[in-house]
């Protein structure tokens, strides 16, 4: 079984610190693995080294353009549970664990992996779980094909290829109808870091919307937002749009 562990910053340290205990165990059993593992620059030597000490097959990466390289090589992708992450998960067709980060927003993140779970496109363990859950839920998915199978099967039945043209769509109905939005109005962005939000906030920012958003971490993007003078507030809080 060829594994990929992905997650944003926080994600990728908790799941080097957890995660590669827990894939130990597989060294003494039937279960053949392979661990592609996202994670810190200054994880990687000491997650690299646990691996070759325990003699588990690995590569291990930090953050990277080419992640559809990795996607290509795996069957089954341990993640967090944003939107994004598991939109894109679902439309390239690959089954995943998901592990929603406890501390999102509004609990968003563990309400996402509820309702990709119940639509049958994945598979979810809470954080608190995972030293419990996630032994034997790889051990059920390598012993039961038909799981994979059903994940792929519901999958297939799910795609957003029209997702772009959509939101395209709405930005257009919200300019032409003009509802209470103008270059002098606010659009704020909840989660404004993320690969989605970030560029959605870019294009109102372009077409002369005043724009600030709000995210539990800095990064690339909110740094250069802030370079563009836009504000940016850490953590989400009804507050920021007072």
């Amino acid at each position: 079984m060829r594994i990929l562990v992905l997650g944003g910053s926080q994600a990728a340290k908790i799941f080097a610190e957890k995660l590669p205990k827990i894939f130990e165990k597989f060294k003494n059993s039937e279960i053949s693995i392979k661990i592609y593992q996202q994670c810190k620059k200054e994880q990687k030597k000491q997650l690299s080294e646990f691996y070759k000490k325990a003699k588990i097959d690995c590569e291990v990466f930090s953050f990277t353009n080419k992640i559809i390289d990795y996607y290509s090589k795996v069957n089954l992708v341990i993640t967090r549970s944003g939107a994004s992450a598991l939109g894109e998960l679902i439309n390239i067709k690959i089954p995943f664990i998901s592990i929603p980060l406890p501390t999102s927003a509004e609990n968003h993140q563990f309400k996402n992996a509820v309702y990709y779970k119940n639509k049958g496109f994945g598979y979810l363990i809470e954080e608190k779980d995972v030293n419990e859950q996630l032994y034997g839920l790889i051990t059920s998915i390598f012993n039961d094909k038909s799981l994979i199978k059903n994940i792929l099967a519901s999958q297939s039945q799910y795609s957003d290829k029209n997702i772009f043209k959509n939101i395209n769509t709405h930005i257009e109905k919200i300019i032409n109808e003009k509802i209470n939005l103008g270059q002098k109005d606010l659009i704020h962005f909840v989660g404004i870091g993320g690969i989605g939000m970030s560029g959605l906030a870019q294009i109102m920012k372009n077409m002369g919307f005043k724009v600030q958003g709000s995210d539990q971490n800095k990064n690339k993007n909110t740094i250069s937002f802030v370079k563009l003078g836009i504000k940016i507030f850490k953590g989400h809080s009804i507050n920021n749009i007072k």
